[in-house]
């Protein structure tokens, strides 16, 4: 099956928000350890068309986003550790 690429809707994002949690020394990565990072994953404004999510068939498997500072581009990625089962 084919991956497919798509900007971030809201829904996607409160899933994410709310159900992508990683334990032990990976809980850095929980939407919810680091509050300005939840605050632009949640907010469509903040987020824009930055945060762009794979999916295989209807199933969200992970995400990135990019933005660009100064010389540099910074990228964060996320991955849904349920599909994986």
């Amino acid at each position: 099956m084919d991956y497919e690429f798509q900007i971030m809707t809201q829904q996607q994002a409160e899933n994410i928000a709310s159900n992508w949690h990683y334990d032990g020394m990976y809980s850095f990565y929980n939407a919810d350890a680091d509050e300005e990072d939840l605050a632009e994953l949640m907010s469509p404004q903040k987020r824009g068309d930055k945060y762009i999510v794979g999916k295989k068939g209807n199933e969200v498997v992970g995400y990135f986003s990019f933005e660009t500072k100064d010389d540099s581009v910074v990228i964060g990625l996320g991955m849904n550790l349920n599909s994986l089962a």
